[in-house]
Formats: structure tokens, C-alpha cells, sequence
């Protein structure tokens, strides 16, 4: 699996298994992208 770390706040341990394809994946993307939380990706 590869890992893309997300720069943020770092407000825990915030680990997303997303799909290029989900629309909800998307959503949720932006909107910790939004609030600046740090999150690694799937």
C-alpha cells in the first residue's frame, strides 16, 4: 500500500482508505483539507 501524508493540524491519528472513484471519499478529502487536519491517505 502506498501512503501520501497530508500537511495539517495535526489533531491525532487521521488515516482515510480512500477510492479515486467515491464520491463521499472526495467529499471527505476536501473538507479535512478545508479544517487544515493533517491526514495520510490510502
Amino acid at each position: 500500500m502506498n501512503f501520501e501524508h497530508v500537511a495539517g493540524k495535526a489533531k491525532g491519528t487521521v488515516t482515510l482508505y480512500a477510492l479515486s472513484t467515491c464520491i463521499w471519499c472526495k467529499k471527505t478529502k476536501e473538507l479535512l483539507s478545508t479544517l487544515g487536519i493533517a491526514y495520510d491517505y490510502v
